[in-house]
């Protein structure tokens, strides 16, 4: 039976550390962060991503990704940093490098990176705005490099390819959330969908080694369109997968609730699970939705997968009649037979029940510990002994998935208005060292300042 459980005060953890930009006009530093356990092999280290992408004003420039390694702390062998062996630059200004990031393993040991790129110019012609991932491989000799481009067979402008990535072992999944679906009558618009949404399925080729490092193709292997062929849904705006199971989110998925009643951007998320074909093609097993669905809660928006549990975050869903954000939580254990429990609904602390706190916005899970970010969790400062109120400084924070207790809150280490810190999220380390990385969205004619950096915790 699922649960929805009263949540206890939580211990405040302070950052014990920033990861800031190398460069002064990265504004968007932090927005989406990657990482990836160490390896089956010895000495497969944790790595970092944290993007910054250029986007609307920022976009002449090329984005940027920094490569950081899990370190040990000197004389604290329980304890664990960042450091900053590289830094990746887009290739094109103007492409939207950095939007979406995934850190994978090849064969348990050789990490590789994929970076999204949905605003990139493709083909000879140079097609813009089409979309593309770009991937890199860690070479034996420590360095990253290009490992191949992947592009849909079939460019569709304003699609937003590479929006979301994600890897299933040696398969890269990229999601396309503007795909419009169907053909366009020369005379009208009459049998297109627009905003509908795609998830490409990619395999390698063949990779051509070096004495340090290979570089591969991507082929799409598939093309996979929105079982539910929605308009305005945006199929593979979120993307997640372990164990042979991939959940992909329509966040703006309209759906009709228990009176009849149209339920605009409920969100859905739809599950598929690997096939016995010699590519491993996907297979559709089922469809969820928000047990209790409300207007615009976005269920999707985010998305985590450990072992069994899926966990989905909707930012706009409502408490009490207060649309503050819940998290979702599924048993996945008979997920291949169609067969998937709702476990628990998660709402965020009692204190961070307002409206507009996007509890959900970013997800991840270790064990049954759920890491939740709320961008827009208003706080009060007190500079010079005065409160004053600090409106979307936002938060984050760890829950007991079996008692639905709330462990511990991530205050943001440098609080400002409209930082909207708790955007993005990522936990690195070892169980003896863990780190939680919490990052922030810059909203142009919003934001106050840029961001700030990447805030690192050691719960």
């Amino acid at each position: 039976m699922a649960r929805s459980l009263p949540l206890e005060k939580a211990t405040v953890i302070r950052a014990i550390g920033v990861v800031e930009a190398e460069g002064a006009d990265e504004r968007r530093f932090g927005e989406r962060i990657a990482s990836c356990p160490v390896g089956s092999e010895p000495n497969c280290d944790a790595w970092v991503a944290i993007a910054s992408s250029m986007l609307a004003d920022d976009a002449s420039r090329p984005g940027v990704v920094e490569l950081h390694r899990v370190v040990s702390l000197d004389g604290a062998p329980r304890a664990a940093g960042l450091r900053l062996e590289q830094r990746l630059v887009s290739s094109q200004a103007f492409d939207g490098f950095g939007s979406s990031t995934a850190l994978g393993r090849i064969a348990g040991r050789s990490p590789v990176l994929a970076v999204g790129c949905p605003e990139r110019a493709i083909g000879a012609d140079g097609t813009p705005n089409c979309g593309a991932v770009a991937t890199y491989r860690r070479g034996d000799d420590g360095v990253w490099r290009p490992w191949g481009d992947a592009a849909p067979a079939t460019p569709q402008p304003g699609a937003e390819f590479g929006r979301s990535v994600a890897f299933l072992g040696a398969t890269l999944l990229v999601g396309a959330p503007r795909a419009d679906l169907g053909v366009v009558d020369a005379a009208s618009f009459d049998g297109l969908r627009f905003d509908v949404g795609a998830l490409h399925v990619f395999v390698q080729q063949p990779t051509v080694a070096t004495h340090a490092h290979s570089s591969a193709a991507w082929r799409e292997a598939e093309c996979i369109d929105a079982p539910h062929a929605q308009s305005g849904a945006r199929f593979g705006s979120a993307i997640a997968c372990e164990g042979g199971i991939v959940a992909v989110a329509s966040p703006d998925f309209d759906v009709i609730g228990p009176d009849g009643e149209m339920l605009p951007q409920a969100g859905r998320v739809d599950l598929f699970t690997v096939g016995e074909t010699p590519e491993g093609r996907l297979r559709h097993i089922a469809a969820l939705c928000d047990p209790k669905p409300t207007r615009w809660a976005r269920f999707g928006q985010s998305l985590a997968i450990e072992g069994h549990t899926l966990l989905v975050g909707a930012p706009g869903g409502e408490v009490d009649g207060v649309r503050c954000g819940v998290v979702q939580a599924f048993d996945l254990r008979r997920a291949e037979v169609g067969d998937v429990r709702h476990l628990m609904r998660m709402p965020p602390p009692v204190d961070a029940r307002s409206a507009g706190c996007g509890f959900g916005s970013s997800l991840t899970i270790e064990g049954s510990t759920l890491f939740a970010g709320a961008p827009g969790h208003d706080l009060w400062r007190t500079p010079n002994g005065a409160s004053q109120p600090c409106d979307d400084c936002g938060a984050a924070w760890l829950f007991d998935l079996n008692t639905g207790a709330t462990l511990i809150e991530l205050p943001p280490p440098r609080p400002i208005a409209s930082g909207y810190f708790g955007w993005s999220l990522a936990r690195a380390g070892t169980g003896d060292a863990p780190l939680v990385l919490v990052g922030q969205l810059f909203v142009e004619e919003e934001s106050t300042a840029p961001n700030a950096g990447v805030a690192v915790f050691t719960p």
